[in-house]
C-alpha cells in the first residue's frame, strides 16, 4: 500500500465509512468505483471515518490517510454536553430548529440536533485541516455516503475544492434514518452534485428539495463483471432458492422462511432447498424458527461471506430463484450480483428496485405481498419449459450487461466528475 505525500495535479478526496478496512463491508458497494479513480486522478486520498477489521489492498495510486478517523473517534468520546454548547452557538442550528417546528418537534429533538450540529462542525474543522495542507488547487471531495462527512465539508469556508456525494437508501429517505437527515437543506446550497444509485431516490430528494433538483442524478453502482453463470436446478421435483442479506428487521428474512415453508406444506411433491448467506441480530431467532419445518423442506445457513465466496457459490451451486423480501431499500447490490449469474428474481417493489427487476429479470411483488401472490409467481417461474428457462437467463446476464457492471458504470460515472 502506497505511504506516499507527494500529490498529483488532480486529486480525488474520497470519504468513506470504513474502507479500505472491512469494518463497515463497503468493499462490494465502492470497490469498482476505487479501482477507476487512477484513469481520472493522479492522486486519491482515502479518508475512512473510522477503522477497524481487516485491511484491504489499495491501488497503487492511492494514499490512505488516517487523521479523520483518529480525530473521529476523539469526538465520539466528547461529553455531549460540548457538543450542545458548541451546536447552540452555531447559526445554523436555529436555521435547523426553525425548520422541524413541523417535524415532531420535542425537547429531545433539541437537544439531539445541537449534538448533530456541534459534531459535524467539530469535523468540519478536522476535514478543513487536512484538506487545507494539500498542494493541489484542482481536488474533488467525493462522499460515498450522504452522511455528516458531506456536511462537514460542505461548511469549510472558501472551499477550494468541487463537492460530490453519493446517496444510496438509509442515507436518503427519511423514515430510515431521520435526525441524520437535518441539515440537508443548508448541504445542498454548497454541493455540486448528488449521485443517486436509483432514480427512486433521485425523484424522492427531487421531490423534498425542489429548490435543488438539477443537482441530483442518477448514477447505477452495478456489481463486479465475471464470466460466471449460475446452472438451474435439472432435478424436476427440486426447487432452489437462495437469499443474501443481513438478517435485521428491515430484511424480512424470517418472511421469507415463512413463505417458504407454506410452499413446502402446499407443494409436497417438490423438495424446497433455501441457502441464506448473511448474519444479524436476528439470526438466533430466525434458527429457532427454522427448527419447526416440513420434512421437505432445506434450509442453510452460511453465515456472513466475503463476496469473492459469494460469487463462488453462484458459481458451483444450481440456483432456480433469487428471493428479496426487504421492506425498504436503495437499489441492492445483492440483486445485481444475482443478475450477474442470470438468476432470477423474486423481489418486493421497494425503493428502486422496480428499475431492476422486471418482466425480463424475474417477479416483482408489492411492498407487502401475501403468500398467494408469492405463489403465483413461484408458479409462474415453474411453468416455464428447459428452453424458456434457459432463455430467460441468458436475457438476464444481458441486462445485467447492458446496465449493472459495475466497471463500466464506474468510468462514466467518474468522469462526469469534472
Amino acid at each position: 500500500m502506497p505511504n506516499s505525500t507527494s500529490f498529483g495535479l488532480k486529486t480525488c478526496i474520497f470519504l468513506t465509512l470504513s474502507y479500505p478496512f472491512d469494518l463497515g463491508k463497503e468493499e462490494t458497494f465502492l470497490a469498482a468505483e476505487v479501482n477507476s479513480f487512477s484513469s481520472f486522478f493522479d492522486t486519491t486520498v482515502v479518508i475512512p471515518s473510522a477503522v477497524g477489521g481487516k485491511l484491504v489492498e489499495l491501488p497503487d495510486n492511492c494514499v490512505l490517510d488516517l487523521r479523520y478517523a483518529t480525530e473521529n473517534k476523539r469526538l465520539a468520546k466528547k461529553h455531549k454536553l460540548v457538543l450542545i454548547l458548541k451546536g447552540l452557538t452555531l447559526r445554523s442550528y436555529y436555521i435547523e430548529l426553525l425548520r422541524s417546528l413541523n417535524n415532531n418537534f420535542s425537547i429531545k429533538t433539541c437537544v439531539d440536533l445541537a449534538i448533530l450540529i456541534g459534531r459535524i462542525k467539530c469535523q468540519s474543522k478536522v476535514l478543513g485541516n487536512i484538506i487545507s495542507k494539500l498542494p493541489n488547487q484542482d481536488i474533488v471531495c467525493y462522499t460515498f455516503w450522504f452522511r455528516n462527512e458531506t456536511s462537514a465539508l460542505a461548511q469549510i469556508p472558501k472551499r477550494n475544492f468541487k463537492l460530490i456525494t453519493r446517496a444510496h437508501g438509509a442515507d436518503v429517505y427519511i423514515e430510515r434514518s431521520k435526525l441524520n437527515l437535518y441539515y440537508r437543506e443548508q448541504t445542498l446550497a454548497n454541493l455540486d452534485k448528488v449521485f443517486c444509485v436509483s432514480e427512486a431516490g433521485k425523484r424522492y430528494l427531487q421531490d423534498q428539495f425542489p429548490k435543488y433538483k438539477d443537482k441530483f442524478v442518477t448514477r447505477y453502482l452495478g456489481s463486479v463483471p465475471h464470466d460466471f453463470k449460475s446452472e438451474h436446478s435439472d432435478e424436476s421435483n427440486t426447487i432452489r432458492f437462495v437469499s443474501c442479506s443481513s438478517v435485521i428487521g428491515l430484511k424480512r428474512v424470517d418472511l421469507i422462511f415463512e413463505f417458504l415453508s407454506t410452499l413446502a406444506n402446499l407443494k409436497s411433491q417438490y423438495r424446497i432447498v433455501w441457502n441464506h448467506i448473511g448474519d444479524g441480530e436476528l439470526m438466533d431467532s430466525l434458527k429457532q424458527m427454522t427448527e419447526s419445518k416440513p420434512e421437505n423442506i432445506e434450509v442453510h445457513f452460511h453465515g456472513h461471506k466475503e463476496n469473492r465466496l459469494i460469487l463462488e457459490f453462484y458459481r458451483d451451486n444450481k440456483i432456480d430463484l433469487f428471493i428479496h423480501l426487504s421492506s425498504t431499500e436503495g437499489l441492492p447490490v445483492v440483486i445485481m450480483e444475482a443478475l450477474s449469474f442470470g438468476i432470477p428474481v423474486i423481489a418486493t417493489d421497494v425503493g428502486g428496485v422496480s428499475e431492476i427487476v422486471n418482466s425480463k429479470t424475474g417477479y416483482l411483488l408489492s411492498q407487502n405481498p401475501s403468500f398467494e401472490e408469492v405463489l403465483e409467481k413461484v408458479n409462474d417461474y415453474l411453468a416455464l419449459s428447459p428452453d424458456q428457462t434457459k432463455n430467460m437467463r441468458s436475457a438476464i446476464r444481458h441486462f445485467w450487461l447492458d446496465k449493472l457492471n459495475a466497471e463500466t458504470n464506474a468510468r462514466s460515472h467518474i468522469s462526469s466528475f469534472k
